[in-house]
Parts: C-alpha cells; structure tokens; sequence
C-alpha cells in the first residue's frame, strides 16, 4: 500500500482519540440508576477494542493508534530530513480543497476531526506526498491536456432521471394499469396496487435511487424511453424481460460537467503520483530504512513487545 494513501475516516476517528485521550483527564462519561461509568474504564475499553489491523486479522484499537501517531511522525520527520516538509501555502490548498467537498466535511464533523486535528492530518498527508514527488513538477498545459481529454469521461455526469415503475405479468396487466393511468388514478396508487415488484410497491413505484444514461445495467429500450419522456410524463408499456413495464419520469437532470478550476489540484496530484512511480521513488523502502534507525519507545507495557526493536540478521 502506498505512503501516500489517503487518510482513511476510520484512521482519522483513531487519530482523534487519541488527541482525546491524551487531552483529557479524569471523571464520569455517564450515569446508570446513580452508578457512574468512569472516563478511565471508557478509554480502557476503547483501547482495547478490536477493530481490523492494517496487516489482516484484529487487533486493539490502542495498537492501532501508536501505529499510526508512530508512523505519522516517522513521515514528517522523513520530510524535513529530506528537505520537502509543507509549506504552510501548501497546507492552505489542501484545506480548502477539502472544504471544498461538502461530504467529505460532514464525515469528518462526524468522526469528530477539530480544525486543528484536520490540519494535522493535511500535514502528514502533504509531507508523504512531497516525498512521493520530490523534484516533479507538472506544467498547467498538462493538466490541461488531461482534462481536456477525459472530460467527458471523468469529469461530467451524465444526465440522470429519477422514476417510478410498475412492473405487470402481461399484455392483460398492462392494459388494465394503462386505462386506469389514462383515467388519471394517480401512478403510486396504481404501482402500489398492481405492480409485480414488491419493494418499489410499496413506495409507490419510485426507485430508491436516480438511473444515469448510459448506464449498462439498464436495458437500453428502458433507457431510451425515459429519456425521451419529458418530467412528469409516462411510457408505454415497454418489454423488460418476460415482463412489462410502465415508467414515470418523475424529475431529469442533466449532465453537469466539474469546471477544470475545481478538479486541476486533483489532476495535478495525481499526475505527480504517476510521474513519481515513474521515477521509482520508492518511499515505502526509505521510510522502513528510517524507521530500523529511529529511536522509537512505547511506554505502555503490552505494546511494548511488538514495537520493540527487531534483531538485526
């Protein structure tokens, strides 16, 4: 896996207790019929919470934690040996990157990230990126150039519809939906009266999720007629399988294309990516080699052992 993976909101959340753990002192979490839980057995109990080890199997979220606050200093310090650590320019873009994405923001509200925590998850992340990439530059027009290219590939969503469907055994079935549908019986009492599909039935014939053109999965006589239907209208029955089918378009979207100043820092990182593979920058190798000669010390006994230095052979 390489060095430079993006921070995942599962290591962020680990991130974040520790910074809770280390920063908080005593007394109660809650409270049962008057008995206290204290803070002490909550963080006991969370660091010895088996969560997936980055190497397969379980093992302690507290593990899990030293690991990573091991790993994130070995990679800033790397950085600085190297002359590459951030600049504070650098750490902007990245922030407002992120900010930029407004899911991506809520999930770490979620996970509990602090400004300043999420800073330093921007630092560790843009110091491993220098490393992957030093001496690699990318000029505008090749950003340009890729995006250009795959624009209508990569960077536009297609156009999408959200419907409602309902789904008859036969010819027979279909006709009696129809003439109730032409006599203006509203669609959703039709679906959740007549339709063959029980979990879109229920809600009426309306599909949990928007279908895209062009998508594969969906049979292109299906994908024809809605897209050809205007919003509010609805289709003929159309053949779908041994069955029939009547679609309502419910709502169309069409396709957005992302403008190139909001995806050119993607680009542009991911380029660098490549060209440093090219290069064979392989910071997973030095990053090993920096680790065997640091001085590292785990204070907490039973971690002791496995962050021990190992015997040279």
């Amino acid at each position: 896996m390489s060095v430079y993976k993006r921070i995942s909101l599962a290591a962020a959340a680990l991130f974040a207790l520790a910074v809770v753990v280390v920063g908080c002192g005593s007394g109660n979490i809650a409270k049962i019929n008057g008995r206290s839980i204290s803070r002490a057995d909550y963080y006991q109990r969370l660091e010895r919470l088996q969560v997936p080890s980055p190497r397969g199997g379980q093992t302690e979220a507290g593990a899990v934690v030293i690991q990573r606050l091991i790993d994130e200093s070995l990679i800033l310090e790397l950085a600085k040996k190297q002359k590459v650590y951030p600049i504070e320019q650098q750490i902007k873009e990245r922030e407002a990157q992120a900010k930029s994405q407004p899911e991506v923001m809520r999930e770490l509200r979620e996970a509990g990230i602090t400004k300043d925590q999420l800073k330093q998850m921007l630092t560790v992340e843009q110091a491993a990126f220098n490393l992957q990439t030093r001496g690699i530059t990318v000029p505008e027009k090749d950003i340009k150039e890729y995006y250009n290219k795959n624009k209508a590939v990569i960077f536009t969503q297609p156009e999408q519809a959200s419907i409602s469907i309902i789904v008859l055994k036969d010819k027979a079935g279909a006709e009696k939906a129809n003439g109730l549908l032409s006599k203006g019986v509203d669609f959703g009492t039709v679906a959740r009266s007549m339709s063959l599909e029980s979990t879109t039935a229920q809600q009426g014939g309306r599909l949990p999720r928007p279908i895209a053109k062009g998508d594969q999965n969906i049979p292109e006589n299906l994908q024809k007629a809605v897209f050809t239907t205007k919003a509010g209208g609805i289709t003929k029955p159309l053949q779908l399988g041994a069955s029939l089918v009547i679609i309502k378009v419910d709502s169309r979207k069409p396709a957005i294309t992302q403008p190139f100043e909001k995806v050119k820092f993607d680009i542009r990182q991911q380029l660098m990516i490549q060209k440093g593979a090219e290069k064979q920058i392989d910071v997973n190798s030095e990053l090993n080699k920096f680790k065997s000669e640091a001085n590292i010390q785990v204070n907490i006994n039973r971690y002791k052992p496995m962050f021990a230095p190992q015997p040279k052979k």
